[in-house]
């Protein structure tokens, strides 16, 4: 459906002027346990267990005011107050030392990571490592992998599809202190054909079979020194699962066709959307190696689970499309957070390349079943007409046909007929 210029209802929804920089963007941020806490130049910042702390740690192991950061000349400084156990930088206490935006640093037990403030129309939108947020949800998923980053132990990421794992894999490996500078390789196990699987993960040499024409190394191999992250590991075959227990218990790899195995030191990352817990269950999935992916879990919340960063998200697409323009408006902004979003991050990404594709900022509003939550929403902020115009485009698309278009929007088909006589 094309829409004029002159149309209330895309005036309604969209700003027409580039956002300026706030002058938070850029700032620093401490983040624990899912708080954050700005940090401003020349102002100290006191982290501790006590309730007098600017920072609160919730930890035993920490002292009441146990360290001070502070902001000077861009740097971002951390220095011990006398605490107990100390303030530990990738394993060695410090008495005072300068942060970069991979630094953690450890209270107690707690990780605590720097953030920035980043965003255009989103002044309290954060970034860490690639990842932008704001949603408490999303903060306390940093600072889990914060904390796992500073081990080696495999991780399994578990989330619905679109919701970021591979995003919050890549955050882990740029946290990590031993394996940040060392490769970054992802394989989508699902997309792997059963007879080339294993050649793929471990490797083949030239000859081992008709076809290989040439040596070839796995997964493994180029993860050498870095982190392997096995998307939808889940999927694996069960013959394939079980060399790739022996490689997780070993540390070795034998290339398809090799006399011998090869000495490997990588950072396993698996990430699936399936319960590997009912797999093993059901026998789809090797319990044994269930247990060994399964030291660290880390679960990614869907995006309706953290609908705060729904703003800075679209903020960001918006901006590296080109249009930022098409921002909605708060009332508008309301109804777009407001929905299931079942697609998670993907779909929000989709529907912005509709709504730029087409000039159209109503095509940010989701699809299918949620656009009920998002009309009804129309309906109490943007007021009756605004509401009445997405049924009519909804009408539209569905060829006139007035029972889908209920069913479209999660209302009864009298409610619809209601709705158009009202506007007649």
């Amino acid at each position: 459906m094309t829409v004029a210029p002159s149309d209330p209802m895309r005036r309604t929804l969209r700003m027409t002027q580039p956002a300026p920089q706030g002058p938070r963007r850029g700032t620093w941020v401490a983040i624990v346990d899912g708080a954050a806490r700005p940090l401003a130049p020349g102002v100290p910042c006191t982290v501790g267990a006590g309730s007098q702390a600017d920072l609160q740690v919730h930890c035993r192991h920490a002292s009441r005011l146990h360290c001070v950061v502070r902001v000077e000349g861009g740097d971002v400084w951390v220095e011990d107050n006398g605490s107990t156990n100390g303030v530990w930088i990738q394993g060695q206490r410090i008495e005072r030392a300068r942060l970069d935006r991979h630094s953690t640093f450890t209270v107690g037990r707690k990780q605590i990571l720097l953030a920035r403030h980043f965003g255009w129309r989103v002044p309290d939108a954060l970034a860490w490592e690639g990842m932008i947020a704001r949603d408490p949800a999303s903060l306390h998923l940093w600072s889990r992998l914060a904390a796992a980053a500073a081990s080696d132990a495999p991780v399994w990421l578990h989330g619905e599809t679109g919701s970021g794992k591979e995003r919050a894999a890549r955050a882990l490996h740029a946290a990590s202190p031993r394996r940040a500078a060392g490769p970054w390789v992802a394989l989508n196990c699902a997309a792997l054909p059963a007879e080339l699987a294993e050649a793929e993960l471990f490797g083949v040499t030239r000859g081992a079979f008709t076809g290989a024409h040439r040596t070839r190394s796995g997964a493994f191999a180029r993860a050498d020194g870095g982190t392997l992250l096995l998307d939808e590991v889940g999927e694996l075959p069960l013959p394939i699962q079980a060399k790739l227990l022996r490689v997780l218990e070993t540390g070795e790899v034998q290339p398809i066709g090799a006399d011998r195995a090869q000495k490997v030191d990588v950072r396993v990352v698996a990430a699936t959307w399936r319960d590997l817990e009912e797999a093993a269950r059901e026998g789809t999935f090797r319990e044994d190696l269930l247990h060994r992916l399964w030291v660290l879990k880390l679960t990614v919340p869907p995006l309706r689970a953290r609908r705060r960063d729904v703003a800075p998200l679209l903020d960001l697409l918006l901006v590296e499309a080109g249009a930022p323009h098409l921002f909605p408006d708060r009332g508008a902004l309301a109804a777009i957070e407001g929905g299931h979003w079942a697609g998670n991050v993907r779909q929000l990404r989709n529907q912005v390349r509709r709504a730029v594709t087409a000039d159209d900022p109503r095509l940010l509003l989701p699809d299918g079943p949620p656009r009920a939550t998002a009309t009804r929403c129309l309906q109490r902020t943007l007021g009756v007409d605004a509401a009445l115009r997405v049924v009519r485009q909804t009408l539209e698309e569905l060829g006139g046909n007035r029972t889908a278009t209920a069913k479209a929007l999660g209302v009864s088909r009298s409610t619809l007929y209601r709705w158009l006589a009202s506007a007649t």
